[in-house]
């Protein structure tokens, strides 16, 4: 016997409901930063503008993906929403490296923006990790790519601060991990129809 009430929920709607919840938390939490990155000022204010304009796109995107995403429940859709928030992150990491690199955004910008990413990176592979909805092999391989991104944009933050020849290969990297996590959301949306 549990201190709730019955309220005439099926265990399939109350797990909807969970899955909504956890959606909208982890959603919650990467337009936060994406707020943040967007609220930052750069010295350079034509570099600044390109920046927030194309971070504005990605803001979009990732909104039109929550709006599309609070309907679901399926744990294959669950998977590839997952893995298309996580090639978000490492589209803006690519983004910001790529900015930097040429010299179009100033590296204290690059600094803090990578440092934000990384940080929402590792709380979004906390919320994988405690996810009640995700399979657990999902949960791993999620994981995985959260905790490698996570080493990618620190490995880029130490570019930016002090070794700045090691950012091609950080991209790089990047880029694949990336296209791995795109294939992912692919796949998962291919056997969820």
């Amino acid at each position: 016997m549990t201190a709730m009430p019955n309220l005439g929920v099926t265990d399939a709607d109350a797990r909807d409901v969970a899955s909504y919840l956890d959606t909208l938390k982890r959603r919650r939490r990467h337009f936060e930063t994406a707020a943040k990155t967007l609220n930052m000022r750069a010295t350079d204010h034509n570099s600044t503008r390109d920046v927030r304009r194309r971070a504005r796109v990605v803001c979009v995107l990732a909104t039109l993906s929550l709006f599309a995403a609070c309907a679901q429940a399926d744990p294959q859709k669950e998977i590839r929403q997952e893995a298309q928030t996580l090639a978000s992150w490492a589209a803006t990491l690519h983004l910001v490296g790529d900015s930097w690199r040429e010299g179009s955004v100033p590296g204290r910008y690059a600094e803090k923006t990578i440092s934000e990413v990384r940080e929402a990176l590792r709380e979004e592979g906390h919320t994988i990790n405690e996810s009640s909805t995700l399979p657990a092999n999902a949960r791993a391989v999620l994981s995985e790519h959260a905790q490698r991104l996570e080493t990618l944009a620190s490995g880029m933050r130490e570019s930016v601060t002090s070794n700045p020849a090691s950012m091609p290969q950080e991209i790089e990297m990047l880029s694949q991990e990336e296209q791995s996590l795109k294939d992912l959301a692919q796949k998962a949306g291919a056997q969820a129809r």
